[in-house]
């Protein structure tokens, strides 16, 4: 089936709401064609007027589908949109006019990844990097938080960048990438041939570790250095370990000095074909 030449409501019939119920949801937990908000009122003088078209400035606010959790309260707005357009296109039409950096959250899906949006950033002092390890939970709103952490809907204690790293590794996915820019935070997710695999172009030096050892064993950064790498630099060499990790064929454990990296059950064949 060509999504490209799909309407948007076909888009919406075959592919979204399948998608959704496929996804554990129920009939009675989501809304098609919401209407979110009235438009705005315009007074001028003595007179008085809604806004009434969704497109213009202060229009209604409405969203293609909304999913609820304990019986009324939304968490999610899908906008959807036909093939040709960009992501972008529309979520003006949504809950709140995602174009604004007041507040939002957009989700990209592609054929090699997953994009998700949101206009806030890191806390203060929190960096990327430091959500594959233990870290302090600071949510903006730790009333509201607490309310979900209680209902089992979210993690309250600073878990949740661990999950997702361990839930990629563990479908035998690249590692996820989190990205904190001035027009927010983007979290990628990559499928199998998302990020660079590596390994059909892997150098000489790969290629000889790959072939000498096996599922599950454990190498040293500077080991490989000196086994398969003396002839490059140090750093060169600790970057043919991130490219190998990034391509799902390691995992590193630890930090720093006591930095180990494990063989993955994918093959060179998988590695191939990605």
């Amino acid at each position: 089936m060509d999504k490209g030449r799909l309407s948007e409501r076909d888009i919406c019939t075959k592919c979204i709401t399948p998608a959704i119920l496929r996804a554990g949801w129920q009939q009675h937990e989501f809304r098609e064609e919401v209407t979110l908000t009235d438009g705005r009122v315009m007074v001028r003088g003595t007179l008085a007027a809604r806004v009434r078209d969704a497109l213009a400035k202060g229009g209604p606010k409405r969203a293609d589908y909304v999913l609820y959790v304990m019986g009324n309260i939304p968490i999610v707005v899908i906008e959807v949109k036909h093939a040709g357009f960009p992501l972008g296109h529309g979520m003006q039409q949504a809950h709140r006019d995602y174009s604004g950096f007041s507040g939002g959250v957009a989700v990209g899906i592609y054929s090699d990844r997953i994009e998700i949006w949101n206009s806030g950033h890191f806390p203060e002092g929190l960096k990327p990097g430091d959500l594959n390890k233990n870290h302090p939970s600071l949510p903006t709103n730790p009333d509201i938080a607490h309310v979900f952490y209680l209902r089992g809907l979210m993690e309250r204690i600073g878990r949740g960048g661990q999950l997702i790293i361990n839930a990629c590794r563990d479908h035998g996915l690249p590692p996820p990438r989190w990205a904190d820019r001035p027009t927010g935070v983007t979290l990628t997710i990559f499928g199998r041939r998302g990020r660079r695999a590596a390994l059909w172009t892997a150098n000489p030096r790969q290629q000889a570790m790959l072939l000498q050892i096996s599922c599950g064993d454990l190498i040293r950064p500077g080991d490989y250095h000196q086994r398969f790498a003396s002839e490059v630099s140090d750093r060169q060499a600790r970057r043919d370990l991130s490219e190998l990790e990034e391509a799902g064929l390691l995992v590193r454990i630890g930090r720093g000095a006591a930095t180990v990296y494990q063989r993955t059950n994918r093959t060179w064949e998988d590695g191939k074909r990605t």
